[in-house]
């Protein structure tokens, strides 16, 4: 096996988040275990979020990593536009983690696309859309808690099991439905 094809073999097994040990990890892409603690040097350097030690085990620590996704330019500027938004919002912890993610993204993003596709995180102001966000806190931490809530849409309430903020606004555009019928 090559060695990037091993790497990426090794950032694939990490990736459920669970502890391996050296020894499991090297039976597992099979190589001597003085070649994996290369690799997983390798790996730490090169910015892979790992801990872990010789004599002691390795995992990703990363809350969520994803697969390698390919996007067409239309869905990358949906994704910028939409993290542009959420990077005017009121909700500061969300603000800040859309700015980090849109300069992770332009930073992995070949030069040549980086450079032609025009949609760099301060470029658009959208205070006005981020104004729909002023709740977004309350929310958030009702859906991490699994609370229930009770959201005032125009004149009448709505009262719904925080599953997630898709449900919300399931929700919501339905009392718009009901409302103007």
């Amino acid at each position: 096996m090559a060695r990037k094809d091993r790497l990426f073999s090794l950032i694939q097994i990490l990736r459920d988040g669970n502890l391996y040990r050296a020894c499991d990890l090297a039976g597992l892409v099979s190589v001597s275990l003085r070649t994996l603690y290369r690799d997983m040097d390798t790996l730490i350097a090169s910015g892979v979020p790992v801990r872990g030690e010789r004599g002691v085990g390795y995992q990703i620590t990363a809350a969520y990593t994803l697969p390698a996704l390919n996007l067409t330019k239309t869905e990358l500027e949906a994704l910028h536009l939409g993290l542009a938004a959420v990077g005017e919002s009121d909700d500061n912890e969300l603000a800040i983690a859309a700015k980090a993610l849109s300069h992770r993204i332009d930073g992995v993003l070949p030069e040549d696309r980086a450079a032609t596709s025009g949609w760099s995180f301060a470029t658009y102001p959208f205070a006005d859309a981020a104004r729909g966000f002023q709740h977004m806190p309350k929310l958030r931490q009702a859906v991490r808690a699994r609370q229930k809530m009770q959201v005032q849409c125009g004149r009448g309430y709505l009262q719904t099991a925080a599953l997630g903020l898709g449900l919300l606004g399931q929700a919501l555009d339905l009392s718009r439905l009901e409302r103007n019928h």
